[in-house]
């Protein structure tokens, strides 16, 4: 599939399950990528940055800049990757509005991590919580067609990088 070779690096656990763990949990986050829909990819990815957002917001709470920096720069990744794969040609509008409020939302993480302020990490947050039931639905409803028809619908993700 040409969804991006490193998603499941972007939304995996870094190092919370130790060692003797990581492997297997690594091979079904590899599988799941590798044979996910577009929009459950989408759906992975909106999960991986709204659990980066939250560790970074934990990470204000104990003054941790380290913590802070990192986790803003894995979710900042991930909404990058969500603007270089929309396909603005099938997508049309909605892919133009989708691209407007990702640049928007990398914008402010910046701005978050230049300031180490946690309200555009928690503006951020609200937004993907707000998006993500839509990408869910729409995941449920190209499932329930290709089901019924054994046909595939377009996106506005590209499959192809």
């Amino acid at each position: 599939m040409g969804y991006p070779e490193n998603a499941d690096s972007l939304v995996q656990e870094d190092g919370v399950y130790g060692p003797a763990r990581q492997q297997p949990l690594q091979q079904y986050q590899r599988t799941a990528v590798e044979t996910g829909s577009r929009g459950q990819l989408v759906v992975m990815l909106y999960q991986g940055a709204l659990r980066f957002l939250a560790r970074a917001r934990g990470h204000f709470e104990t003054r941790n800049l380290e913590g802070i920096n990192n986790n803003i720069i894995r979710a900042q990744e991930i909404v990058a990757e969500l603007l270089s794969s929309l396909d603005r040609d099938t997508g049309g509008e909605i892919a133009d509005s989708l691209a407007a409020l990702y640049n928007y939302m990398y914008r402010r993480l910046v701005e978050a991590n230049l300031t180490k302020d946690p309200e555009p990490v928690e503006e951020v947050a609200q937004l993907l919580r707000t998006l993500l039931p839509a990408w869910e639905q729409a995941v449920r409803q190209d499932q329930a067609k290709r089901a019924s028809t054994g046909e595939t619908s377009g996106s506005i993700v590209r499959t192809q990088g």
